[in-house]
């Protein structure tokens, strides 16, 4: 197998627990029933489980092989976890007929009383990659479901230009740290199933992309203050989306298939119009569907009462009878084969008089850079490196190279000497640990960079060029000013070793040489709130007594002629 994860497991150091399901016990057969394998692999090693709220610390990896795997309960995702399956041959995880749980994965599962293991907006440092998730072996009425995924949170930076993020930023809480990635879930097409794909019921925030649902009542089942959604494909579904409440929820680039409804957001709320905050509706396409969108009720609300609010932005129409109905079946958007360019039905604002008009209908078009987009007018994008066609002689391990990673030793020269080494040839990889930085590191154009379980770049060490706040210095400076090139970067953590008030954590000075071509995927800054950051906000403490660390700014956007994503 030469996908990235086996690569991973043969390259990395102790600092984690990397766990092959196989070495558990797992049969990966399809006929024997792997779920206590499974969820020992996963829960090995002191694991923060039940009762444990957070962890900064032992975190785990744990593979899963080509395969077909059986269960008959949840597997259960522990906090600070890694699911991953081979990218070239995702493993099947499959549900047994006489299945019996909330989902085939659970992020956070619910005890006694109906309390969740761990606090939905806390819920944090997760991914789940490379699945396929087969419940069409379960009755179709049974309400099967694939995965909960509840509470989790992340932040993503795509595309960046003439950057600059500083460790003066304000955090409220930490990095969160979450994605769904290129997992497909396959469902009874039967008339009246009532299986599901995800659900969410709460929570503050997250992201997913590339995933597949084929079959089912509901795609999705979700809920959440606020939420990005991309690459996502519903073929079959009865409803593809049921958006059960949310604050906004974007979703960019789906594909709409052969179903009943789109997206319904007829959610009621005891206080509001509806549960479902806002939509927006984007570079998308809906075709051979009976309603690409259902609204509560088209008539206007209480003027402060903006809820239901939805967006249509560059959405593909091939043959749909209505492109947006209300709950009682009234067209408020004919359908047909179309473009909708921009259209929208909510309160809007034309002025700075603070006055609101209720509208439902076209509107101005999207003045969008041509620089922002790719192919049919839609924004670029592009999803996160897993190097799957490499071998393990195309990687380069900085512990190889002489870096420790164990959050003492100051690892600045021998990781500046693997990427100088590396330019336009191997993929620097940093294998799970606290690697401390006591000066600038430069990344240089043609120079692909990729983390373990969020391998920690930490800023300080008793020799830090970083503690002059009048001279403010990068920890990794990617390109220096007037670079055009290529760069990636995935799967880190950039945070401070103490307080180092003159470090900037990351300054983004290389411009792409073309879309995509310098990018950064599933990295995020963290400062204090974690084991050895020598900065505590105690928002992962039992009684939350602090949720905030006050720094000086976030990020300092320098590009002239961008784009800055």
């Amino acid at each position: 197998m030469r996908n990235y994860i086996t690569i991973a497991t043969l390259l990395a150091g102790l600092a984690i627990a990397t766990h092959c399901v196989n070495v558990h016990s797992s049969n990966g057969d399809g006929i024997t029933d792997d779920t206590a394998c499974i969820n020992t692999a996963i829960s090995s090693g002191g694991r923060c489980g039940q009762g444990c709220g957070s962890s900064t610390i032992q975190p785990a990896l744990i593979y899963f092989p080509p395969g077909r795997y059986r269960v008959s309960s949840p597997i259960i995702m522990y906090y600070f976890s890694q699911l991953v399956g081979d990218a070239l041959n995702p493993p099947t995880i499959v549900a047994a007929p006489n299945f019996s749980g909330m989902a085939v994965l659970d992020a956070n599962p619910y005890g006694a009383g109906g309390n969740n293991w761990y606090t939905n907006q806390n819920n944090f440092f997760r991914q789940v990659r490379n699945f396929v998730i087969d419940l069409t072996l379960t009755p179709t009425n049974s309400g099967a479901t694939g995965m909960h995924w509840q509470g989790l949170s992340t932040i993503i930076l795509i595309n960046l230009t003439s950057m600059t993020i500083n460790a003066h930023v304000l955090i409220h809480a930490v990095s969160q740290a979450t994605s769904l990635i290129n997992i497909r879930f396959v469902m009874s097409r039967a008339l009246g199933t009532n299986q599901k794909g995800v659900f969410i019921e709460n929570g503050s925030g997250g992201f997913m992309s590339d995933l597949k649902f084929e079959g089912g009542q509901y795609g999705l089942q979700i809920g959440n203050q606020q939420f990005l959604s991309r690459n996502l494909e519903f073929d079959g579904c009865d409803t593809a989306i049921m958006m059960i409440w949310n604050w906004q929820w974007t979703f960019s680039n789906l594909l709409i298939n052969d179903c009943r409804v789109g997206i319904d957001m007829t959610a009621s709320s005891d206080i509001v119009n509806s549960g479902v905050g806002s939509i927006l509706f984007m570079d998308s396409t809906v075709s051979n569907t009976g309603s690409a969108v259902r609204l509560r009720l088209n008539t206007a609300p209480n003027v402060d009462d903006t809820s239901n609010t939805l967006l249509l932005d560059n959405v593909i129409l091939q043959n749909v009878i209505n492109a947006v109905v209300d709950m009682n079946g009234g067209t408020v958007l004919p359908g047909g084969s179309m473009t909708i360019a921009a259209w929208g039905r909510g309160s809007r604002y034309t002025d700075d008089s603070g006055n609101v008009a209720f509208a439902t209908a076209d509107l101005p078009p999207v003045n969008k850079s041509p620089l922002l987009l790719g192919e049919q007018g839609r924004f670029f994008v592009k999803s996160r490196p897993q190097y799957e066609q490499l071998g393990v002689n195309d990687f380069a391990s900085v512990k190889a190279g002489g870096a420790m990673g164990d959050g003492v030793t100051d690892d600045s020269t021998a990781i500046q000497n693997v990427i100088n080494a590396n330019v336009n040839s191997k993929v620097v990889y940093f294998p799970a640990g606290s690697y401390v930085i006591s000066k600038t590191v430069t990344v240089p154009p043609g120079s692909r960079i990729i983390g373990e379980l969020w391998s920690v770049l930490m800023a300080g060490g008793p020799q830090s060029e970083f503690l002059d706040e009048n001279n403010p210095l990068p920890m990794l400076k990617v390109g220096n000013p007037g670079d055009v090139g290529t760069v990636e970067i995935t799967d880190l953590f950039f945070a401070s070793k103490g307080a180092q008030p003159g470090a900037i954590l990351v300054q983004w000075n290389i411009k792409q040489s073309a879309n995509g071509a310098a990018c950064m995927w599933d990295s995020h800054f963290r400062v204090g709130g974690f084991r050895g950051s020598e900065l505590t906000d105690h928002d992962l403490d039992v009684n939350e007594g602090q949720i905030s660390i006050y720094t000086g700014r976030g990020i300092v956007v320098g590009a002239t002629d961008g784009p800055v994503w």
